[in-house]
């Protein structure tokens, strides 16, 4: 799924987690056993009444299968393209750069999912 799957346009962060939530089947309480919170955490995240944090934003936006730049601000890399596109047109340099930051955005994802393994791991392990 990418980020404009999701449906509408979706202009809080409130509606855009409970638009990529619902558009993943998921609910409250699945979501927030995957991030090891409250059902009542993510409701606080969707009225708009609470914020995650930095390390949850990013885990969240990896469960949601969508963009952390879709999630925090509601610019899809798609909308952020043609912006791009209209400014000047693309040279080979730039086209490195993304494949570079695409690149990077990989390794930390990978990096992540192992963190993420290793601390899930280490969860079952305790209980």
């Amino acid at each position: 799924m990418n980020d404009n799957e999701t449906g509408a346009e979706h202009s809080t962060f409130s509606e855009r987690v409970k638009a990529a939530r619902e558009a993943q089947h998921l609910t409250r309480e699945e979501l927030a056993a995957r991030l090891g919170l409250t059902p009542k955490t993510i409701g606080a995240w969707e009225s708009g009444a609470a914020t995650p944090r930095s390390n949850k934003m990013q885990m969240l936006a990896a469960i949601l299968n969508v963009s952390l730049r879709w999630l925090i601000s509601g610019i899809s890399e798609t909308a952020q393209e043609r912006v791009q596109e209209a400014k000047e047109p693309v040279r080979g340099d730039t086209l490195r750069e993304i494949l570079v930051e695409m690149r990077e955005l990989k390794s930390e994802l990978t990096d992540s999912t192992r963190k993420l393994n290793r601390l899930e791991k280490q969860l079952e392990e305790a209980l």
